[in-house]
């Protein structure tokens, strides 16, 4: 986890040094061990409702996905229930989940 945080502190302080302002705010995250992909999920509160797929990927393509670089698109989805649009991102990143106490619990 140690890496994770450094690595978020870098991109701030490398968001702050170009003057990008701080980046979006994630509503889910997670990792995949079996695939090692970290995944973050965003609302794109912005957008509007009533937009086709088409026009989603243009303005993430044009406008959001610059932003969460070194992340890339892995999907978009509209969620009814929360009424808006969400973006995956994800990324791959090895961590040795094996030393983990919590893994030799279970075997």
């Amino acid at each position: 986890m140690q890496y994770l945080e450094m690595e978020a502190e870098i991109e701030a302080l490398r968001r702050k040094a170009q003057n990008k302002g701080e980046a979006v705010q994630y509503k889910r995250e997670s990792y995949d061990h079996v695939r090692g992909y970290h995944m973050k999920a965003y609302q794109l509160e912005d957008v509007p409702k009533d937009l086709d797929y088409i026009s989603v990927a243009e303005l993430l393509q044009n406008e959001f996905l610059p932003g969460v670089a070194p992340y890339e698109f892995l999907k978009v989805e509209k969620n009814e229930r929360q009424l808006g649009w969400f973006v995956t991102v994800g990324k791959s990143v090895t961590i040795n989940i094996v030393d983990c106490p919590l893994s030799a619990a279970k075997t």
